[in-house]
């Protein structure tokens, strides 16, 4: 369902290694969660409705938020899966294919 590349990202990698690197020592092998661009399953309201519940206390806010979230049906479930590729535009980079199933909590250990 997602299909975005790193220049539809808010800060591109570029830019969050080098403010990383002004606080954290980064050495080869490390990995960096950056986030993900757009396209993904989180939304929020429009409208009236966003207006009204701006109105509400944070906690209630936030009650309302992830309630709407659980009914979305647009998050990931056991046995969906999700496949990854990282590769540069011009096709001359390829770091792989990453090919995931989604378990329940209860198989996940």
């Amino acid at each position: 369902r997602q299909s975005a590349s790193t220049s539809s990202m808010i800060y591109s990698p570029a830019e969050t290694i080098s403010e990383l690197s002004r606080f954290s020592d980064l050495y080869p092998g490390d990995v960096i969660l950056t986030g993900t661009p757009k396209g993904t399953a989180l939304s929020t309201k429009k409208g009236f409705r966003s207006w009204f519940i701006g109105q509400l206390s944070e906690s209630k806010r936030w009650e309302i938020f992830v309630r709407d979230q659980q009914k979305s049906g647009r998050y990931l479930n056991p046995g969906d899966v999700v496949e990854s590729r990282i590769f540069s535009s011009d096709g001359r980079i390829s770091l792989g294919l990453q090919r995931n199933v989604v378990v329940g909590e209860e198989e996940a250990y």
